[in-house]
């Protein structure tokens, strides 16, 4: 992954990535809804969409996940985010939640970073993205 202009390799977050398996789907939408196409793929394909549809929250989680892992305590306490679902996630793709840092704010001995952050899938096409920000 090539940094944003002007970024260092400390202002790149570790990445998280996952394998999205159709059994992982059914567990975290609570299966066993039936007319569901999160849950069901027969009715996901009537309902004209190509396979059953992870839910955004999970794929969500994932961000989320990167954001608690990397800054822990801190990101409980003032992390902030807002981000747009852009691409369907299908059973059996690979997503990979980024994050950049954009800007830094000192705050007396603590700073604000402003991040970039987002999820891609295996062809490097972002599902979501948006920003975050935190307070170290």
């Amino acid at each position: 992954m090539s940094l944003p202009a002007g970024a260092q390799s400390d202002d790149v977050i570790p990445a998280v990535t996952r394998l999205i398996s159709f059994d992982l789907m059914k567990v975290f939408s609570g299966f066993p809804e039936q007319n569901c196409v999160h849950t069901n793929r027969e009715f996901a394909i009537e309902k004209g969409l190509p396979d059953a549809v992870t839910q955004g929250m999970q794929t969500y989680a994932y961000l989320l996940e990167m954001l608690v892992t990397h800054f822990g305590n801190d990101w409980h306490a003032s992390g902030r985010v807002a981000v747009s679902f852009i691409k369907m996630v299908l059973p059996g793709d690979t997503v990979t939640a980024r994050g950049t840092v954009v800007e830094r704010e000192p705050l007396g001995d603590r700073t604000r970073l402003r991040l970039e952050v987002w999820v891609e899938n295996q062809h490097q096409a972002k599902v979501i993205a948006g920003e975050a920000s935190v307070v170290i």
